[in-house]
């Protein structure tokens, strides 16, 4: 149900009569004018609010009173065990362990010494300092999700080589990236199209 309701924040406009004429000025026909037309949307959103108060009370439900509904499944469904209200401290409260399926996010530097390297899924933010040589990166085997952040911070005109693991596709191709001075290779892996920047 709409809070407020349409029709309580139109009568929310309406002014007396005398009141509205002081206020603008306006000749008695534009006043009675407009206190007619702010009368007839009032109607109109009264028969509105019923409309959607009529359909939101047909929408079948078994929810306990008290429950707390949501989406899983694109259904409107409740789970007791999870979600509570405390109708005494007026909090949502969660019950149960919470868990993740995610990690921290790593960050690595990189020089010449430890090229070739074969990257970590752990490592997140990899920074390849290419002022002594040129480097080679191997990715790890891709994971639906997963994000990589490389960015070359030499200033020596060496490159970052970027090598897919396997016939995984890098941006749609099984074929090296090169990473340039100063340049930022921002990806993610989806298990069906692979690593895309």
């Amino acid at each position: 149900m709409p809070d407020p309701k349409t029709a309580q924040r139109l009568r929310g406009l309406i002014l007396s009569a005398t009141e509205l004429k002081a206020m603008t000025q306006w000749p008695d026909a534009l006043v009675e004018d407009y206190l007619n037309l702010l009368d007839n949307l009032i109607t109109i959103a009264n028969l509105l609010d019923i409309e959607i108060d009529q359909k939101i009370e047909e929408i079948p439900t078994n929810f306990l009173n008290g429950s707390i509904p949501f989406v899983e499944g694109n259904l409107l469904v409740e789970d007791n065990t999870k979600l509570f209200w405390d109708s005494v401290n007026f909090i949502l409260k969660i019950s149960g362990i919470i868990t993740s399926e995610g990690r921290r996010k790593g960050k690595v530097r990189i020089t010449i010494a430890d090229s070739p390297y074969d990257l970590k899924i752990s490592e997140e933010n990899i920074f390849a300092d290419t002022d002594d040589g040129p480097i080679i990166l191997n990715m790890p085997a891709g994971t639906n999700g997963e994000q990589h952040k490389i960015t070359n911070t030499g200033s020596s005109n060496n490159d970052v080589t970027l090598n897919p693991d396997g016939l995984e596709l890098l941006n749609g191709f099984n074929a090296s990236e090169v990473i340039r001075d100063s340049e930022t290779f921002d990806m993610g892996y989806d298990e069906t199209e692979g690593w895309w920047a």
